[in-house]
């Protein structure tokens, strides 16, 4: 389980280079359109402005498809949460039906396929990624172990009661275990966030150069500027970011299973 170097680096300091390459980008364009105000005509201006205007609509452009994208995809994890917690419940109520001595020992391994998958290191997203690596693969080992016991159970003769629909749980279980591995992973690609960080660059140079053209510096417009872009952008990376920040999809319908499984004398035996 690997990501691209932009998704491993944090948010705050991209948005903060990003902040001071645009104040530098807007001084810059300023320093260039004073020095060629004197050779410059109005004709000259006003086209200049059209493309200011251009590249401006770009990037609002951009930021609203990369918003998009993101938001989409962390509405997609939310949801997975609640999705992955409702067929681990109604295993755990079903389990209860079993016969001894496979009602405990199914207990037991669901309750550690829980901690594997509500981890307070992984909930609270202190994990490294290749340690999240190692969390999946143990869930997928448990996962195969309460696999095998129900279906040893299932081909009893006869077959244990409620054993084949288990069995249909389980499956469902591994399916939404396997989209949210998924989302995870699911990221807005590299290339959106670098051609979204360009054009903001660009954008306020251009802003900088139309200023020099008319003497104007507009430092109060710039950091306005600069201040909503960088924001929409640390939103957009912050949702983008399921493993760390500070926007964190809700774990507690997977918590609140694992707290009653913790209450459980046959699973916590």
């Amino acid at each position: 389980m690997r990501l691209s170097w932009l998704c491993e680096q944090d948010a705050l300091w991209i948005v903060l280079i990003l902040a001071a390459g645009m104040m530098l980008a807007a001084e810059l364009g300023y320093l260039a359109g004073r020095w060629w105000h004197p050779r410059s005509e109005d004709a000259a201006k006003d086209h200049f402005g059209a493309v200011r205007n251009s590249l401006l609509g770009l990037l609002a452009l951009l930021l609203a498809f990369s918003f998009g994208m993101s938001a989409q995809r962390y509405e997609t994890r939310r949801q997975l949460v609640m999705e992955d917690a409702t067929p681990l419940r109604a295993l755990y109520l079903r389990s209860g039906l079993l016969p001894d001595p496979q009602r405990g020992q199914f207990k037991k391994q669901l309750r550690q396929y829980l901690d594997a998958r509500a981890d307070d290191r992984l909930v609270g997203r202190t994990l490294t990624v290749d340690e999240v690596a190692q969390a999946v693969a143990r869930s997928e080992t448990l996962h195969g172990q309460m696999w095998e016991l129900t279906r040893g159970m299932a081909q009893l003769d006869p077959p244990v009661k409620g054993a084949d629909e288990m069995l249909n749980l389980l499956i469902e279980a591994s399916s939404v275990h396997s989209r949210r591995v998924q989302a995870y992973l699911s990221r807005v690609p590299d290339l959106i966030i670098w051609l979204l960080l360009g054009t903001a660059v660009t954008c306020l140079g251009a802003v900088g150069f139309s200023g020099g053209l008319n003497k104007h510096r507009g430092m109060l417009a710039r950091i306005l500027f600069s201040l909503i872009v960088c924001g929409t952008i640390f939103v957009v990376l912050e949702m983008d970011r399921p493993e760390r920040g500070i926007m964190r999809v809700d774990q507690s319908p997977m918590i609140r299973l694992k707290q009653v499984l913790d209450r459980d004398p046959e699973a916590a035996a």
